[in-house]
């Protein structure tokens, strides 16, 4: 189970929890008018009442390097439509940006929030630097 919080906490959280110098991920959906965020695993059969609405996929990778937590993050903008093609979870919902195709038909890199977040991990660009966070909250 996961924290039941912000993304910056469910990262913080997971990367504290294996300790040092092991990679975690973390994937959200945020949806104008919606509250979908980390929760997108437990609503993607409910996607369809989001139809013709602006999203951004959002992949956080956090590693826990000399006591801090570092974040790397990717980001896609996009809409929420009609499903097309096959895919994991939302992939067939989500017509990013500039694509005339949904993650469900086509994942390019360039429209991949996890290749993304991989390559920010590579340039070491981080997003990020927190404290680690031993969560004692709400769990999903």
């Amino acid at each position: 189970s996961e924290p039941d919080a912000s993304p910056l906490e469910v990262i913080a959280s997971k990367a504290t929890q294996v300790g040092e110098m092991i990679i975690v991920e973390d994937t959200s959906l945020d949806i104008d008018g919606g509250d979908v965020g980390i929760n997108i695993k437990w609503l993607t059969d409910s996607l369809d009442q989001y139809l013709g609405k602006r999203a951004v996929f959002r992949v956080l990778l956090g590693v826990q390097r000399n006591g801090c937590i570092e974040v790397y993050a990717g980001e896609v903008q996009g809409t929420i439509v009609t499903p097309k093609g096959q895919g994991f979870g939302f992939d067939p919902y989500f017509l990013p940006d500039g694509s005339k195709h949904t993650l469900g038909e086509e994942k390019p890199d360039c429209f991949n929030a996890r290749a993304l977040a991989v390559v920010n991990f590579l340039n070491e660009n981080s997003s990020n630097l927190l404290e680690p966070l031993y969560w004692s909250g709400e769990w999903q």
